[in-house]
């Protein structure tokens, strides 16, 4: 892969707890990523 994105995140838990990304990097196929599979990634 020689393509990259690089993003924060914030997932929330229903039992009230939380998980923050910073600076979180990700090597991608194409020359950009849609928005949901970006959330798809990260588990959002």
């Amino acid at each position: 892969m020689d393509k990259r994105v690089k993003f924060d995140f914030e997932i929330e838990f229903t039992n009230g707890g939380g998980i923050q990304g910073q600076d979180f990097r990700l090597d991608i196929e194409a020359d950009s990523i849609s928005e949901k599979k970006l959330a798809d990634y990260s588990g959002s």
